[in-house]
């Protein structure tokens, strides 16, 4: 039950607004007993899909407003409502695409000139032609989703792209990561518990909390991104959980990244769901792959793919 519970949370919060999303977090975590049963009881008998594909946004922004309402009422979990202002209305803003610079293509030179970007990172991450691949995705994208921040946050601050979310596991590199970036610019830390190099989760008493580092930071994102990177920890179960972000806010023509798809374990499970268009096995020297969903691809199928690897660290 807990799986197929997950899985729903996964899948109805992100046809939710903010708002909404992070009220039913609240819920999905304190839940208990034979109420909670009960409406995942419910929630199962409609369908998957039909739960999924009749949640209107009328019905998500009035619910959200009426919970919004509520804290505001009584008390707040999440600290004092400051007078005069309306909870509901704050919590139901959309994201701002913000015009904060020319577009223009990525140069190492002037990049590493006017100090976005260093040299020292050459060969430490992407590829040359892995650059020049996400260079050139962030440069055409108006919107960026990141899994695993780094030199291709560097990238997107370069060419100006207007709407960026960016999630790592790491909290220290993240703060590193953000003192550098637009200030418009929104990152998450993705709590998996205590972490060795390269975010690698080291306490198996944190398992519970792994599955939430694939999906959480979307369940904030009411609107689709054009690209979605994956280069951290949990990159299958990431790789699907932004498809399925995208597909059911009808991105059908969004993109989706892995790196270091030379490893074996991302084939399967991304292949199933999405079609390299660019990069691995299509430009030489590539590490990366660049995925379109599936023109068939449904929901349940990809929250299988979620479902199967929400625990895979790699």
């Amino acid at each position: 039950m807990a799986v197929v519970v997950a899985s729903l949370y996964l899948s109805l919060t992100a046809r939710m607004p903010p708002a909404a999303a992070n009220l039913c977090q609240c819920h999905h975590d304190t839940a208990t007993g034979p109420s909670a049963v009960n409406s995942a009881s419910v929630v199962l008998r409609s369908g998957l899909r039909d739960a999924m594909m009749t949640m209107t946004d009328d019905v998500a922004h009035s619910a959200a407003a009426a919970n919004a309402a509520a804290i505001t009422a009584a008390a707040n979990p999440l600290g004092p409502v400051l007078p005069g202002v309306d909870l509901a209305a704050l919590l139901l803003t959309e994201p701002r695409y913000v015009a904060w610079r020319a577009r223009r293509r990525f140069n190492k030179v002037t990049a590493a000139a006017e100090r976005v970007w260093s040299a020292s990172e050459e060969g430490t991450n992407l590829t040359p032609v892995d650059r020049e691949i996400v260079a050139d995705i962030c440069f055409k994208s108006d919107s960026v989703f990141e899994t695993g921040v780094g030199e291709s946050t560097k990238i997107c601050t370069f060419t100006g792209v207007p709407r960026y979310t960016g999630v790592d596991n790491a909290e220290g590199w993240l703060k590193n990561v953000m003192e550098s970036a637009p200030a418009h610019y929104r990152f998450h830390w993705a709590d998996i518990g205590p972490i060795a190099m390269y975010s690698q989760p080291v306490d198996p008493k944190s398992t519970p909390k792994w599955p939430l580092a694939s999906f959480a930071a979307l369940a904030a994102e009411d609107r689709p991104f054009d690209f979605y990177f994956v280069d951290g920890r949990f990159r299958v179960a990431s790789f699907a959980a932004n498809m399925l972000h995208a597909l059911l806010r009808g991105k059908k023509d969004a993109l989706f990244a892995i790196h270091d798809y030379p490893r074996d374990q991302y084939h399967r499970g991304c292949e199933a769901i999405g079609e390299i268009v660019r990069g691995f096995g299509v430009d030489k020297g590539a590490e990366i792959a660049v995925f379109r969903m599936k023109e068939d691809i449904t929901a349940v199928e990809i929250i299988a793919v979620w479902d199967e690897h929400k625990y895979a660290k790699a």
